[in-house]
């Protein structure tokens, strides 16, 4: 069957079978991260705001704030929220500053097996953008352009982790890709049912996560490369125009529409300029609960957050932090796609149809490089998705070599990052010498480890010695608990240190001298620790490394001493 006769409305083989294989390696794979893997840091940030908003539990949704939208983490907490799950804020826990650990009242793990069905839905959720991608670039190259390019997005290290957890930017990128993707068929052919299905997609995207508020200048500039392209006459290009308007006008009642008419003060604007001014700061207005949480993050970006790259700290982070970190989580095969893809532009001339494609590229990169929350390559997906695609021009290639070469390379990444199953979260694409001094925070550790740190020390012999963590993770847990018996003392994000009983000694205590210390590396680089007690283990290797992240030291052997020796 052709392609034109699958777009006509047959049985599309290709498009089903890259959907299917996709099913099969994501549901796979997020399994096996579930399963080995303990919560990470934003996980029940986002859980309890998600099931606050399906049970519509407004006194608490108003109590809580707001700084991504509602609907992308109500679609994350529906698994949680079908098996009844409950959580108390776990800002609660954050505030808990004893030196024992928070009151069972403020923790809340979620069990494995509702982890795994979250894992599964979100790898189900997913697949849409997995058949948009494929059929967008089919369009614009070849089917064998489109394989390449499902074919990146699955190997790609950060998306395989940061997909199958309840946390927001897989299902953000997946939101503004789709929405680009309309957007670019109904300014292509203006009909209304385009028309609605855009206006729908761009508000279904900025309800997901606010990296998505980009969308609108992306619908304005292909607008605007559609009015200026050589398919439509000067009378088709102004109903085209004014149906872009109109559009723009549908999104937002979309939105107010998918927060089930939701109307209510958005906080702290009464002492706004603008909100002051306008009587809005103590009035309710439409989907009030979402124009709150666009303030929220804007205020976010604006403030920043405590950023670390190579050595270096800085609030307002560095417009240079995206390549730098891309240097050290894109896998080589996988560059070597993209340069392949550049090199291309020489034999394979670019096209009108490439214009969407290129236009995201580059308005998502310049937002990443000029916002001020450096904390991770995983807000760089958006970018990095529409780059992929725009590589995928090389499988277009005529001839056998480079499409080869391209396949070869695509080889080679897989073959490396199915080395690091299941940490994908702490990927680095080769051998480096404490990568972690390099680039810190939820590139290589965010909190995921705890499963794996206790199967470690289970193995290992009981010598009697105390076993002290460091450990860079959500506060809403009880790290005995999760650990073991035989950890001795822990401290969270650079606070003092826990003890299983009160303990006077223990919050004073520095860094111990005698037993086993397993320290985060964040916690190394201590851009959440303003006391920097682990400064001098920047210099000593780690005898081992757990889960590809938790540093492991000998105490004993670091001072010279077999015995205790004080704290």
């Amino acid at each position: 069957m052709t392609m034109d006769a699958a777009r006509k409305g047959g049985w599309d083989r290709q498009l089903a079978m890259a959907t299917l294989i996709a099913a099969a390696v994501l549901i796979s794979r997020g399994i096996l991260i579930a399963h080995d893997h303990g919560p990470t840091v934003d996980e029940n940030y986002h859980l309890y705001r998600g099931l606050l908003f399906l049970r519509q539990d407004w006194p608490h949704i108003y109590d809580a704030r707001w700084n991504d939208p509602p609907l992308g983490e109500a679609l994350l907490a529906i698994p949680a929220w079908l098996n009844g799950v409950r959580m108390s804020n776990p800002i609660y826990a954050s505030a808990w500053s004893r030196d024992v650990p928070p009151l069972a009242k403020y923790c809340y793990v979620m069990p494995d097996s509702v982890r795994i069905e979250t894992a599964i839905w979100k790898s189900i959720l997913f697949l849409p953008e997995i058949a948009v991608i494929f059929e967008w670039v089919r369009r614009v190259y070849s089917a064998g352009s489109a394989w390449l390019a499902v074919a990146m997005l699955l190997i790609e290290p950060t998306m395989a982790a940061h997909l199958p957890l309840p946390t927001l930017d897989s299902l953000g990128t997946e939101g503004i890709v789709i929405a680009a993707w309309a957007a670019w068929r109904f300014v292509c052919q203006p009909t209304t049912a385009r028309q609605w299905t855009a206006a729908a997609a761009m508000a279904i995207a900025l309800l997901l996560k606010h990296v998505a508020l980009l969308l609108p200048i992306a619908a304005l500039l292909m607008g605007a490369v559609a009015w200026l392209g050589p398919r439509q006459a000067p009378g088709e290009r102004w109903a085209g125009a004014k149906k872009l308007l109109v559009a723009a006008g549908l999104a937002p009642m979309f939105i107010w529409i998918l927060l089930l008419g939701e109307f209510s003060v958005p906080r702290d604007f009464s002492d706004r300029p603008f909100f002051g001014k306008a009587g809005l700061g103590s009035h309710g207005i439409p989907a009030g609960l979402y124009v709150e949480s666009v303030w929220e993050a804007t205020v976010h970006a604006r403030t920043g957050q405590e950023n670390y790259l190579l050595g270096q700290y800085s609030r307002m982070g560095w417009w240079y932090y995206f390549p730098v970190v891309a240097s050290y989580k894109i896998p080589i095969g996988i560059g070597a796609v993209m340069a392949l893809g550049l090199a291309s532009l020489i034999w394979i001339k670019p096209r009108y149809e490439e214009a969407p494609l290129a236009i995201c590229a580059a308005l998502w990169t310049g937002g990443a490089l000029l916002q001020h929350v450096d904390v991770g390559f995983r807000h760089f997906l958006p970018a990095l998705v529409f780059w992929l695609m725009l590589a995928s021009r090389v499988g277009s290639s005529r001839g056998w070599i480079w499409p080869a070469l391209a396949w070869l390379a695509m080889g080679w990444a897989a073959l490396d990052t199915a080395r690091w199953s299941p940490d994908f979260l702490s990927y680095v694409n080769f051998p480096r010498t404490s990568a972690y001094l390099d680039i810190s925070d939820s590139n290589v550790d965010w909190g995921q480890a705890t499963k794996e740190l206790r199967q470690w020390i289970d193995r290992r012999p009981n010598d009697g010695r105390p076993v002290y963590l460091g450990y860079f993770g959500r506060a809403d847990q009880n790290l005995f608990e999760e650990i073991g018996p035989r950890l001795t003392q822990y401290l969270m994000n650079g606070g003092s240190w826990i003890s299983r009983t009160t303990c006077p000694q223990a919050g004073n205590m520095s860094v111990p001298r005698h037993g086993i210390l397993v320290v985060s590396p964040v916690s190394i680089t201590a851009q959440f620790d303003r006391s920097d007690r682990f400064a001098k283990f920047r210099n000593i290797p780690p005898e081992q490394v757990v889960g590809h992240c938790l540093l492991v030291y000998d105490l004993d052997k670091l001072n010279g001493s077999c015995r205790p020796s004080g704290r």
